[in-house]
Formats: structure tokens, sequence, C-alpha cells
């Protein structure tokens, strides 16, 4: 089979449950509509790659890339969520929403040297 059809049922494995939570009504749900708001806080990895900037230059000699560090990382938000059920089941509706998410961090690097055999012709 091909990769297209292995991710449709991938989706399609992840999102039943979803759905068929929905069809059942299991949170026995009797008002018209809903409103969710949550708040997010927290901090970030520090797991990021960069790439190698020898490869810019043609015959690096002396290439020292320095080590980077990560600090103040912190993460920030809130999301909130409108909606109104359109059957008597609840398990239709229509759902607007806002997420609005603020990442920082400090991002330094210690020293950065690089030296090249320049070639005249």
């Amino acid at each position: 089979m091909s990769k297209k059809v292995f991710l449709f049922l991938g989706i399609l494995t992840l999102a039943f449950p979803a759905v068929h939570g929905q069809m059942r009504n299991a949170f026995a749900i009797n008002t018209e509509g809903y409103v969710d708001l949550d708040l997010r806080f927290g901090g970030m990895s520090n797991t990021f790659n960069r790439i190698d900037m020898s490869a810019a230059y043609s015959n690096p000699v002396n290439y020292k890339p320095g080590s980077l560090s990560f600090t103040n990382a912190k993460t920030t938000g809130f999301e909130g969520k409108v909606g109104y059920f359109l059957n008597e089941k609840k398990t239709w509706g229509i759902t607007v929403g806002l997420i609005y998410t603020y990442q920082t961090a400090r991002v330094g690097l210690d020293t950065f040297r690089m030296e090249y055999k320049a070639t005249d012709s």
C-alpha cells in the first residue's frame, strides 16, 4: 500500500474515538452551548539543531562554531472557545475560538570563528 493510504488509515484510527465519544454524548450534555477558557504556562525544551556553517565556505581552515546556551525559556498563553449545539442529541455543533501563545527564550553563542583558504585564479 502507498504512504497516503497508511496516513489516511492512521488519521481515521485517531479520529474515531473522538467522533464516537461525541456521538453518544458521553458527558450527558444538557445545555444549548458552552464556553471554555484555558490558560497555558510553562517552559520549553532546549534541544535544537543548527546547520554547519563551514559548508558555505570552500576550503575551511580553522572552523570553531562555539557552543549555544539556552536559558530563560517561558511559554504563556490562553485559549477560549464558544460553542453551540445544532440538534437535540448534542452530537453536532459549531465552535469558534481563539488561541494565543507567546514563547520567549535567551539563546547565546559564546564564540564563532571561521577562516578559509582563498584561491585566486
